[in-house]
């Protein structure tokens, strides 16, 4: 009777959570916005205001790279954490969570070379396969100091470490010197890819840290670690190095955790708010449970589509709004779909 209990116990403590779907499910959502409505519209959504932001060199204020990244960071903290609370070996854990992102890696190869041509693969530019890599490195972080009392310094300590040898690295290595070399790729991987383990990793152990916060209702030290990176952020920006997206300059670290930390926990304080059967929380929860189907299915079947028919680049900024919206509420229904055949394979 005790050890039912025990399991039953252990079953509940780890819930699926649905604010972390629903923090996924927005990500999601605005990529999907960005690579919809560029599609649509004649002109260049990274390159031209008001989406592109001068002053930052970036897509729009908050890349929505950056936010899935941070959110990524919370599942894969959940995955192993509740692997380790079952006492799985730490060595399963690392393995299962090998396969279970590994595969991303291997998936984004063929789709990249149909979106984007091989050489984006290759040079470690498209999200899955970064942020899939990434997360098998962030598993095995904390692996090895979730059970440490220094855990949250140590997140803290390879944040900063990641952000400056960036800065460091990037003058070091050409970024995008293309060549088939195992060495020229396994520098992609790691420093020389916009989805590289140094740029995506910060973000991941950020969202990390701001889960354990929100988890422990530790709401005055999540204001000040994010008034921290804020401050930080600023001052970089002004008086050391400017925030820039496309070059990852160091300040951009700082900038993408404050965004993040802001952006959720405004979304945590509306989902606290929101029924949880609303129209809203149940749109966002299926976006974010099948996560993988949408970024798959909104760029094959409506991305590339829009390209090889030649249907794309030819409108105005309002018509592709009027188009991207209604385009983004169809995806919720086959979407929704796919749930419902492959529950058991959820991110």
């Amino acid at each position: 009777m005790n050890t039912i209990n025990v399991g039953i116990s252990k079953t509940k403590k780890f819930k699926r959570l649905l604010y972390i779907d629903i923090f996924r499910g927005f990500s999601l959502l605005v990529m999907a916005w960005i690579h919809i409505f560029n599609a649509l519209w004649v002109s260049n959504i990274y390159l031209t205001s008001p989406y592109y932001v001068k002053s930052i060199n970036s897509i729009t204020w908050i890349p929505p790279s950056i936010l899935f990244t941070f959110v990524s960071g919370m599942s894969v903290f959940l995955l192993v954490k509740k692997r380790l609370f079952l006492k799985k070996p730490k060595l399963g854990t690392v393995l299962e969570i090998i396969k279970r992102y590994g595969i991303y890696v291997l998936i984004s190869l063929p789709l990249t070379t149909i979106m984007w041509g091989i050489n984006t693969y290759l040079r470690w530019d498209e999200a899955i396969q970064g942020i899939g890599f990434t997360a098998i490195i962030t598993a095995i972080f904390i692996v090895l100091f979730l059970e440490k009392k220094y855990f949250k310094k140590a997140a803290l300590i390879l944040i900063f470490l990641c952000a400056g040898l960036q800065h460091y690295l990037l003058h070091i290595f050409n970024i995008y010197r293309i060549n088939i070399s195992v060495l020229n790729i396994i520098l992609n991987i790691f420093f020389r890819g916009w989805f590289s383990v140094i740029n995506l990793l910060p973000f991941m152990l950020g969202g990390i840290l701001f889960f354990q916060f929100i988890q422990k209702k530790h709401y005055k030290k999540l204001f000040l670690y994010g008034l921290s990176f804020a401050a930080l952020s600023i001052i970089f920006h002004f008086y050391v190095i400017r925030i820039n997206y496309y070059q990852r300059s160091l300040s951009l670290t700082f900038l993408g955790i404050t965004e993040s930390i802001i952006l959720f926990s405004v979304l945590y304080a509306i989902y606290q708010k929101l029924r949880k059967d609303s129209i809203v929380s149940r749109f966002l929860e299926v976006y974010g449970k099948s996560a993988f189907f949408v970024y798959v299915f909104h760029l094959l079947v409506i991305v590339k589509v829009l390209e090889i028919t030649g249907l794309g680049s030819h409108l105005s900024a309002g018509y592709s709004w009027l188009i991207t919206v209604p385009l983004l509420v169809l995806i919720y229904y086959p979407a929704r779909m796919y749930l419902k055949k492959h529950k058991k394979h959820l991110i």
